[in-house]
């Protein structure tokens, strides 16, 4: 029996879910950076990390719903 190969809007979504996942690890780990931040400059550079991180992070939401998905977390 042939096993059935995953289609391209498939790998996409995987890819995209993969994406979202890796972003949240990230997002997770700069507000741990942004508590610890002692200078007011580490903690302007985390804000703008955090802020570059969550438009990244809408964006894939936003080309995971385009592709039907409708539960993201």
């Amino acid at each position: 029996m042939r096993k059935k190969l995953p289609s391209p809007a498939d790998i996409r979504r995987s890819e995209l879910m993969d994406d979202i996942e890796n972003v949240k690890t990230e997002l997770c780990c700069a507000y741990n950076r942004f508590e610890m931040a002692a200078d007011p400059k580490l903690t302007e550079a985390a804000i703008y990390h955090i802020l570059s991180l969550r438009a990244k992070y809408d964006y894939l939401i936003r080309e995971i719903k385009a592709l039907g998905v409708k539960a993201v977390g």
